[in-house]
């Protein structure tokens, strides 16, 4: 499963910084320690600072639904969130072709 995940910065005390960098922090530690196949592809910041994107991949789509349930909860207070699943090309050709022969049926 590949996921992409936005996000825009929500306005913040000093103090609200620091709490959500201590919350970012050890994500990124559970992350580096998960037993699963939870694997970061691209971690993008925008130049001004207002936002970002990271793209996952992993075939664990349980694990991978609750370590970004965890996390988005946690740093929801800080960040705006937008989560989506995508295709590779392979699998939208695949997809195609099957919709195709129902199409033609």
């Amino acid at each position: 499963m590949l996921t992409l995940t936005t996000w825009k910065s929500r306005p913040i005390s000093p103090e609200q910084m620091t709490r959500m960098m201590g919350i970012w922090g050890q994500m990124e530690a559970d992350l580096a320690n998960s037993p699963g196949d939870l694997e970061r592809l691209a971690w993008y910041q925008r130049v001004d600072g207002t936002g970002g994107l990271t793209i996952t991949r992993s075939s664990d789509t349980d694990a991978t639904n609750a370590y970004l349930f965890k996390y988005l909860v946690l740093l929801g207070e800080f960040l705006e969130f937008e989560i989506v699943t995508l295709l590779d090309m392979e699998q939208v050709m695949t997809a195609m072709g099957e919709v195709m022969a129902l199409v033609e049926a």
